[in-house]
């Protein structure tokens, strides 16, 4: 008995390289955060989400 999904690319790697956590323009603090301000304020991201504005 043979079973199949309606997705055949489930199990395949892509070329495309991560996303990265927080936006270009931010000040990177390790790895893994990063501080963001323009004239309206600023805010700090950790692993990808917004953790204070």
């Amino acid at each position: 008995m043979e079973t199949t999904s309606g997705n055949q690319n489930s199990g395949l790697m892509i070329g495309q390289p991560p996303l990265p956590l927080v936006p270009k323009e931010t000040l990177p603090i390790g790895d893994s955060a990063g501080i963001y301000e323009d004239e309206r304020g600023g805010a700090v991201f950790i692993w990808g989400n917004v953790v204070y504005t």
